[in-house]
Order: C-alpha cells, then sequence, then structure tokens
C-alpha cells in the first residue's frame, strides 16, 4: 500500500469527540494516529460562514504511562485536547480536520448555547446514555445510537453519558489481554477510536462524563472474586490505569477552558444548573468505619450547590438515587449511610425542585417521589445504550447473545440519620410516568424555564427511545417549583 493511500486511511480515522460547551466556548479531544504528526493536521471550526482557526492545542495528559501505552498501541495514538473561545452565541458548528493530500473533512459538531445563566424561555435539550457496551458482534445496536440521535426532530445541546460509557471488564479478548496499563488502554482504544460506531454517537453535539463501576471493574473499588484484576496483586495497576485514562479521555472532555481538574462539575444552561457529581472514582470501601462515596470535598461542594439553588436544577449521579440496598455484588448510594442521609437532607431542604438524573441498572424509569412535607423529587433513569452479554453467553466465552434487565424500584426508602442507624424519614414513590427494560435505549430531556411569579419553574419533557427501531417510547411531562 502507498504512503498516499495508508495516510488517506489514517486521516479517515481522525476522531474529534466534542466536549462542554457554553455560549462562547467549547472544549474537545482530537485522536489521531501518530504517524500523521501532529503539525501536518490541521483542525479548524466552521459554523457555516466564518472559519475559527484560533484552536489551542495542548496535550490531553502528561502521564507518562498513559504516553507510553498509547504508544505502544496498533497504530500509534495521539490525543490531544483542543479549546475554542470567543464564539458567538447559539450558533452550530462543524468540526473540520484537514491533511495534505488528504483533503479536508468534517469530523464532528456542536452548538453552543444560547445563554450563559437560566433565562425565561431558556431551553436545554438533553440525551441522557449509560452501559454502553460495544462489540463487532452487536453492531446494528451499536449503530443504532448513533443513528437515532440523527433521526431526533431537533438537535440535543448536550450529551449526558452517565456513567458505564465503556467495559473495562467485560470483552471477548479479556484472556489475551493482560495487564492493568495494556488492557485499558486497549478498551479506550477500542471504544474511543477504533469503533465507527460509538465515533459516530459521539462526535454529535457535546458530550458531558460521569461514571461509574465499569470504568474499572463490577462493584469497584470492592474485590471481585471472579476478576482477578482485583487481587491484591493486579488490583494497584488496574486501579491506577482506570484513573489515568479515565482523567485523559472522559474528564477532560467536561473542563470548559480555564477549568480546574476536578471530577465534580457545575454546568450553567439557559434552562438551569445541571450539577455532575462523582459517586465512584474516590469512593472508599464499604468495611471502613463510615464509609464514603464521594470525596469529602467533592461531597461539600454538592451541599453547597444544593444550599444555593434558588431555582429548579437538575443533579447527574452515576447511579441511581433510589435504589434498595445492595451487596457484595453491587453496591448502592443508600449503603455510605453517612453521605447518603445528609443528601437527603440537602435535597428536603432545598429551595428548590431537583431532578436526579442516573443511568446503570438496565431499566429505564421517570419516577415522582414523595419526600413528605409537600416536597417532590422525580429522578429520570435511561440505562442501557447497549446492554451486555448475558451472563450465560459470557460464562461460556461467547458474547454473542445480548442480555436484558428487568424493571425494578422500591416503593419505599427509609433514609438513615447521618451519622447513625435510627431511622430518619421514608420516601414514597406516588408515581411512576414511564418504565422499559429494552435492551437498546436513550434517554431524551427538554428542560424549560419559565417564570412564576418572582419566581422561577422548569417545565420537563421527559422521553425514551428505543434505538433499534428509532422510536420515541412514553413522552412524558411534568413541571419542577420553586418552594
Amino acid at each position: 500500500m502507498s504512503t498516499t493511500s495508508t495516510n488517506l486511511d489514517l486521516f479517515n480515522r481522525v476522531r474529534i469527540i466534542p466536549g462542554a460547551v457554553s455560549g462562547s466556548a467549547h472544549c474537545a479531544l482530537l485522536i489521531f494516529p501518530t504517524e500523521l504528526k501532529a503539525e501536518s493536521l490541521l483542525v479548524l471550526a466552521h459554523n457555516g460562514e466564518t472559519a475559527h482557526t484560533v484552536v489551542r492545542r495542548t496535550p490531553a495528559t502528561n502521564n507518562e504511562r498513559v504516553l507510553e501505552w498509547m504508544g505502544r498501541l496498533t497504530p500509534a495514538l495521539s490525543i490531544e485536547r483542543l479549546e475554542l473561545t470567543g464564539l458567538p452565541f447559539a450558533t452550530q458548528f462543524e468540526w473540520l480536520v484537514s491533511l495534505k493530500g488528504a483533503g479536508t473533512r468534517a469530523a464532528a459538531k456542536f452548538r453552543t448555547l444560547a445563554s450563559e445563566t437560566p433565562v425565561d424561555g431558556g431551553v436545554a435539550r438533553l440525551v441522557v446514555a449509560s452501559c454502553y457496551y460495544d462489540d463487532v458482534l452487536f453492531g446494528p445496536q451499536a449503530r443504532a445510537y448513533g443513528e437515532t440521535l440523527k433521526s431526533m426532530a431537533q438537535p440535543v445541546d448536550l450529551k449526558l453519558l452517565v456513567g458505564d460509557n465503556l467495559y473495562l471488564d467485560v470483552a471477548r479478548d479479556q484472556r489475551s489481554i493482560w495487564g492493568g496499563w495494556e488492557e485499558t488502554a486497549h478498551r479506550y482504544r477500542h471504544y474511543f477510536w477504533e469503533s465507527e460506531a460509538y465515533a459516530d454517537a459521539l462526535s454529535q453535539q457535546a458530550n458531558l462524563t460521569t461514571w461509574d463501576d465499569h470504568e474499572f471493574w463490577n462493584n469497584y473499588p470492592e474485590r471481585q472474586f471472579w476478576l482477578e484484576r482485583t487481587s491484591d496483586e493486579w488490583r494497584p495497576e488496574y486501579d491506577e490505569a482506570g484513573q489515568a485514562f479515565l482523567e485523559t479521555f472522559q474528564n477532560s472532555l467536561n473542563l470548559l477552558p480555564g477549568s480546574s481538574s476536578i471530577r465534580t462539575h457545575e454546568y450553567v444552561t439557559p434552562a438551569c444548573s445541571i450539577f455532575l457529581a462523582d459517586t465512584r472514582t474516590q469512593r472508599s470501601s464499604i468495611n471502613r468505619l463510615r464509609p464514603w462515596m464521594m470525596a469529602q470535598t467533592e461531597f461539600q461542594a454538592l451541599l453547597t450547590w444544593l444550599g444555593s439553588l434558588t431555582e429548579p436544577g437538575v443533579l447527574v449521579l452515576g447511579q441511581p438515587l433510589w435504589h434498595s440496598r445492595g451487596s457484595r455484588f453491587d453496591y448502592a448510594p443508600i449503603d455510605f449511610e453517612d453521605q447518603f442521609g445528609r443528601l437527603w437532607a440537602a435535597l428536603k431542604e432545598c429551595k428548590a425542585d431537583v431532578l436526579v438524573v442516573s443511568g446503570d441498572v438496565h431499566h429505564s424509569r421517570v419516577l415522582q417521589i414523595d419526600c413528605g412535607d409537600g416536597v417532590m423529587l422525580h429522578e429520570f433513569v435511561s440505562s442501557p445504550a447497549v446492554h451486555i452479554p448475558s451472563g450465560w453467553s459470557i460464562f461460556r466465552q461467547k458474547y454473542n447473545s445480548q442480555g436484558k434487565g428487568s424493571i425494578g424500584y422500591p416503593k419505599t426508602l427509609t433514609i438513615p440519620r447521618s451519622g447513625s442507624n435510627l431511622p430518619w424519614f421514608k420516601p414514597t414513590v406516588s408515581k411512576c410516568f414511564a418504565s422499559t427494560n429494552l435492551p437498546n435505549t436513550i434517554g431524551e430531556l427538554v428542560l424549560r424555564r419559565i417564570p412564576q411569579g418572582d419566581d422561577a419553574a422548569l417545565i420537563v419533557e421527559a422521553a425514551f427511545w428505543d434505538t433499534l427501531k428509532r422510536r420515541r417510547l412514553q413522552p412524558c411531562s411534568f413541571m419542577l417549583r420553586t418552594r
């Protein structure tokens, strides 16, 4: 094969993943074969009238192990962070890449927000996805995600990838790739560069991320007897590699120009404030005297956000808040009693209603939860985008039969009083607006801010999509109010 045709093939596999966006700024990831040479690859953003060529390009990571293992891949890959500032509001852009001898092509698109503060009439259109499994044997299911995004009547402002955005611990070739750094590098290579289906989905509008256990292993950070990576010998390497690659490929998408590199973030849209909380990567072992699901500083940031809300907001978690107690196979937020109790107290005392958004549980649902004293909480869960193979299929090492979850949730929960096991209050599900256990599903949310006297309210339009049939399911709506 000639050098020109080789370069053309590699050029066609240059990926851009749009990250956080505001009214005037944006960030993205550029992933490309190192052989193309960064200085030869030109990148610009175009809005149909003006080309924005002042793109700040910097290495996406300075972690030497990540760089080493990206370089060991075939082909070796490079990853850069792209930043744009000074953009016009409410404008659709295309990311374009250009290489001498290969031409120019569109690699991704994003739309700047209409406002950087909530305004009356402000709208935020969101897609919610979790639990995305990618394998050539599940090609139609994987491609359906991106095709569904294209079929939506209105382009989305943000996609919320709310956990298990890849599966590090479920893959057909697991037994042929071993070692924390090598296996993690190969998984991220497959999902974020090699997969045409995921590239198609991720390239369509901006992505914000949080994460859950399968970015590491089932029920991370707990020991799982059937997973050797959780043994004392292998755990440190798999843990370190998982944290480093997550920071490079996922958390970096959340960082608008000038943002600090933390894993809990607030975003302000024209409709409302959205808070993404990291409930997994800093989680303690359940065996501690007072285990935690969030780092204390980031948990305090969440409580501060809730305490400062004067109008409805959205809280994004990697696991649903409304969940029964877990087990050694899969712990839930309620098992971390101290922070769980304090979080519920803050939600109940908040000056405005909050919509909780999550995934993880392999079914989708919209619940209204009565917390007593006239306080209502709504939770929107979308899962899975592409269900993993069935347990029997994995056990037989076939990975060729898709699994399917079941709909289930508690009718009531006893919220532990912070710092003790004494019961405090018992919220109850008062309404289930919609639910489905289809194995290939994404969620859709349209948030619309309206005035309500001297305060603001948020109209929420919610629905799920059966991606294989490109069919919108069970649309519903409700209102969040200032209390």
